[in-house]
C-alpha cells in the first residue's frame, strides 16, 4: 500500500525491538514503512559475541552495514572483514553472510536494505522463537 503525500511524518515508525540470543536488531523503519523502497535497523552486539545462527542470504535485496561505535566483523563469501565506526559495506544480493563481535568492547551498526514492502528480517523472528 502507497502513502500518501500527506500520510504523517514520524520518527522511527518501526519502533520495535527483537532481542534474539544476546544481540539486539532495533528496527527504525520497514518496508511497509517505506513503500517497499528501504528497511533501516539498528544493531546492538555485545562484546565478544558469536552470532547464534549460520550465515545467510538474502536474494531479493542488498544489505549495507554503517559501523557507528566498536567493530563487527562480517564475513561475507567466506571472506571476514572488519567494519568500525565511519565505514560502510554493502553485501550484494545472494552474497552468503553472518557478522561476529571478535572484540571485548560492545559494536553498534547501522543496516540497511533495499526493501521489499513488509520485510522485517523473517530469520529474527525464527531465532527469536528458537
Amino acid at each position: 500500500m502507497l502513502q500518501r503525500r500527506d500520510a504523517p511524518l514520524l520518527i522511527n515508525p518501526a519502533n520495535e525491538t527483537f532481542e534474539v540470543k544476546g544481540f539486539a536488531v532495533h528496527f527504525l523503519v520497514t518496508g511497509s514503512q517505506s513503500n517497499g523502497s528501504v528497511a533501516v535497523f539498528e544493531l546492538s552486539v555485545p562484546g565478544s559475541l558469536r552470532l547464534p545462527a549460520p550465515a545467510h542470504s538474502h536474494d531479493h535485496f542488498e544489505e549495507t552495514v554503517y559501523g557507528i561505535e566498536g567493530t563487527l566483523t562480517w564475513t561475507v563469501q567466506g571472506n571476514a572483514i572488519d567494519v568500525g565506526p565511519g565505514q560502510a559495506l554493502c553485501i550484494p544480493r545472494g552474497a552468503v553472510h553472518r557478522f561476529d563481535n571478535n572484540a571485548s568492547a560492545d559494536a553498534t551498526s547501522i543496516g540497511r536494505t533495499s526493501a521489499i514492502a513488509g520485510h522485517r528480517m523473517p530469520g529474527c523472528r525464527k531465532l527469536r522463537n528458537g
